[in-house]
């Protein structure tokens, strides 16, 4: 092989990993931004969807992971008052879970949980209080989020490479 041709070959795989590499980021970035936009706020006394994800005691002293539409009536008691702190669920169906509790000034409980399963990542937010459990937000991210990600990734690599042939034209 003569050096022209390697420095070409080096120079196309380069480039093509230059382009994997952004696309590989840029869906990543989009598939976050998808999500925090399609992200739900629930109003007092809205109820959330079925899939909801919640912490609750389970008949021993385990946590457990249950979908709002599981429960009985409005879910509320010493049943769900989590401990203030950082901690780790493991359990049946899913892959991770990982939730923080902060206590705020009125007695009640800020959870945020993190629920992976096979399907989709669920980040919810909520308040506990001994009366009630009060949905705020609900987050997923899954294979349609992805998707579009990769979509608004692949746009701006097009739009980017647009760009440059058009600035590099005399």
């Amino acid at each position: 092989m003569n050096k022209i041709a390697v420095a070409t070959a080096v120079k196309k795989v380069t480039s093509l990993l230059y382009y994997v590499t952004a696309l590989a980021l840029l869906t990543a970035v989009g598939m976050e931004v998808v999500s925090r936009l399609s992200e739900k706020h629930f109003a007092v006394g809205q109820e959330p969807p079925r899939q909801f994800p919640v912490l609750r005691l389970d008949g021993g002293n385990a946590w457990q992971v249950v979908r709002w539409g599981e429960l009985d009536g409005k879910p509320g008691g010493e049943a769900f008052l989590v401990p203030v702190g950082r901690g780790h669920v493991a359990g049946h169906g899913q892959i991770l879970t990982n939730y923080q509790v902060e206590e705020n000034p009125d007695q009640s409980r800020l959870v945020t949980l993190q629920w992976v399963t096979d399907d989709y990542t669920y980040l919810s937010r909520y308040l506990v209080s001994q009366q009630e459990v009060r949905p705020l937000s609900l987050r997923k991210r899954g294979v349609g989020e992805a998707l579009l990600g990769l979509v608004a990734a692949w746009g701006v690599i097009a739009a980017f490479r647009k760009w440059r042939r058009s600035s590099n034209t005399p």
